[in-house]
């Protein structure tokens, strides 16, 4: 889905606190202005350890507002699937983003 602006604001502040690579910051503020499939971010990211980084920062960006919708719950299932993560490890990303 797409965030709104206080999401943006949000997610903004968590890529700087971050501390990612000038490479990863930017690749991840693109994507707030235009948000890939789940598809397109499966092709892109290949790297085991990218798509745990991946996974992480968006499920805890589905969960900084605090309101965790149905259509962000379907998306990170649907990039979950394509990155072959089970059942099991999409709950410990959903626990881990509610517990911050």
């Amino acid at each position: 889905g797409e965030a709104d602006s206080e999401e943006k604001r949000l997610l903004t502040a968590l890529i700087e606190a971050a501390r990612l690579t000038e490479t990863d910051a930017d690749m991840f503020a693109r994507e707030l202005d235009h948000p890939q499939t789940a598809d397109e971010i499966a092709a892109s990211v290949t790297e085991p350890h990218e798509r745990h980084a991946v996974l992480r920062l968006l499920f805890l960006a589905a969960h900084i507002n605090g309101v965790y919708n149905p259509p962000e719950k379907a998306f990170l299932d649907a990039l979950a699937t394509r990155f072959g993560v089970g059942p099991d490890e999409f709950a410990r990303y959903e626990l881990e983003a509610l517990l911050g």
